[in-house]
């Protein structure tokens, strides 16, 4: 359950950072020949030619599929600028996919070492339901005392809705409240 809803959280979050990047990067485009892209790669986009050496003509192609689209040729300048923000966007959605990925890894691999730096400092349990969490804090629970459930991370793609949690914490409750009736 966690690694399916981590994927499903992973790509639905990866898509909105990637729209909002293209987003703020249609509002900002230059209409004419700008400052990190040479006028000259417009210009030979627009026409399919050859630029100086080595030339980039995997963006020639993008900017000549891109200036199709512009309905005057004095917007020729804007659409072919349009593919630096596409591409720039698409940076960005696998920039996130690539450091959520690499963290979560992370996370998983050190995740006994991290127990063992923290639990100098804090006792620690570590349990992978909260079902599990709600049963070991009450096993651990002293009359008069507070039992604080914190996870290590948020559990956000464990659950459908903070309601959900909810009602999972509730039924765990009630179900060793029972058992003690």
């Amino acid at each position: 359950m966690f690694s399916k809803n981590f994927e499903k959280w992973d790509t639905i979050l990866g898509w909105v950072v990637f729209f909002i990047a293209l987003i703020t990067y249609s509002i900002t485009v230059e209409p004419t020949s700008s400052f990190w892209d040479a006028g000259e790669y417009i210009a030979t986009s627009a026409k399919l030619q050859v630029g100086h050496p080595p030339g980039a003509p995997l963006l020639q192609m993008i900017g000549a599929f891109f200036s199709m689209f512009a309905f005057e040729p004095d917007q020729v300048a804007r659409m072919v600028n349009y593919v630096s923000g596409v591409s720039s966007a698409f940076t960005i959605l696998f920039m996130f996919w690539t450091i959520t990925n690499l963290t979560r890894k992370l996370i998983d691999k050190n995740r006994n070492r991290i127990k063992k730096e923290l639990s100098a400092t804090v006792p620690m349990t570590s349990t992978t339901t909260l079902e599990e969490a709600v049963t070991e804090a009450f096993s651990r629970a002293k009359e008069g005392c507070s039992i604080l459930l914190s996870p290590a991370c948020s559990s956000f793609d464990m659950f459908e809705s903070y309601i959900h949690r909810g009602n999972i914490f509730k039924t765990a409750v009630n179900k060793l409240r029972k058992s003690f009736s």
